[in-house]
């Protein structure tokens, strides 16, 4: 009897502000995913937190961006422990998960699928719940890289005692942001004192904070993948410079104009050549595997870490593809190695 293909579990969607980036990101996968050697379920987390779960794998071939929209028009949400028994009917060879925040991010997938023993594409749940906390990061990297100065506030602390603290040793801009939130969501770039207190407010809404000064210079992100043997690739690093806006804000994820993304050829570029050097550091030092994006600002002094990602984000609008192109590395081949290289180890 022929031996039935391994059965890929995708997740997407999810309850952050990057609900929409992370379901582009979703229907990316599947796109790409070798659909011929993988039996594939597409999991929507709606923005509640329940599960949509497809009863039936998709087509081996083809567009299915169409057959998603129809398929989550029609499949009923349940709570999650309900859409992960419809799951488990047939055998799961391994999970991925495009969400961003709970469930991504914060590593809550990955501890499920351990304790499950199923394997969950890239890092395990300790390093993703470090690298989602941008505080927790930067002092496992300290050694290695700088990071902008910053301020951390626990959200039990009243706004006006940060606003307080924050007035005597920075001076606008600077940027007040969520210290567990990613994809620059919540991130509020503050251009007088006038702005501090409802920017506090708004951060602080997620959780405990950051007040970060703003450091000079240019934003680069390197992308540090794996093959399915383990052996790591770095991508052509990606310049964000910016154009309508001032940062690669949340925005300018969505809406095209507000940055240009640059991705030319590190080979010849020292300052770029170096990115790519210590996101491999990084890389190592917080024990990743398989994909994560290091956000990095170089200028005179050197270059500073911003936030490190490992959960991807793939849209027309976010480096990655970019990158991806300037590697030749074909999506297929990049989904088809993360995957192999799960399931290998698990």
């Amino acid at each position: 009897m022929a031996q039935s293909k391994p059965h890929i579990v995708v997740f997407f969607g999810g309850t952050s502000d990057s609900h929409d980036l992370s379901q582009e990101t979703g229907y990316w996968v599947c796109n790409y995913i070798p659909r011929s050697k993988y039996r594939v379920t597409p999991v929507r987390v709606t923005p509640e937190g329940t599960w949509q779960v497809p009863l039936g794998g998709l087509p081996q071939q083809g567009s299915v961006d169409r057959m998603l929209e129809m398929l989550f028009a029609s499949v009923r949400p349940v709570p999650a422990a309900l859409g992960m028994q419809r799951l488990l009917h047939h055998p799961v060879a391994a999970m991925m998960t495009t969400v961003r925040g709970p469930g991504g991010d914060d590593g809550s997938l990955h501890t499920l699928g351990s304790t499950l023993g199923i394997p969950v594409v890239g890092s395990n749940s300790a390093t993703c719940q470090q690298t989602s906390h941008k505080q927790l990061c930067a002092i496992a990297l300290d050694d290695i890289v700088a990071t902008p100065y910053s301020l951390y506030f626990r959200r039990s602390k009243p706004d006006e005692e940060i606003a307080q603290e924050v007035r005597d040793v920075l001076m606008p801009p600077f940027f007040v942001k969520p210290t567990a939130e990613e994809g620059s969501a919540g991130v509020y770039e503050v251009q007088s004192l006038e702005e501090l207190a409802p920017a506090i407010r708004i951060a602080k809404t997620k959780g405990d904070i950051l007040v970060q000064e703003r450091a000079p210079g240019t934003e680069i992100t390197v992308t540090v993948v794996e093959d399915e043997r383990g052996k790591s690739l770095i991508l052509p690093p990606t310049l964000v410079v910016p154009k309508a806006a001032t940062f690669y804000d949340e925005l300018a994820k969505r809406r095209q104009g507000r940055v240009v993304l640059h991705t030319p050829d590190p080979a010849s570029n020292r300052i770029l050549w170096e990115a790519q050097a210590l996101a491999q550091d990084v890389y190592d030092q917080l024990g990743c595997r398989g994909y994560a994006s290091v956000d990095m600002v170089t200028h005179d002094h050197g270059i500073q870490l911003l936030e490190v990602n490992t959960i991807p984000t793939l849209t027309s609008l976010t480096p990655l593809r970019q990158q991806l192109q300037a590697a030749h590395l074909h999506p297929t081949t990049f989904i088809d190695s993360l995957i192999s290289r799960s399931i290998n180890q698990g």
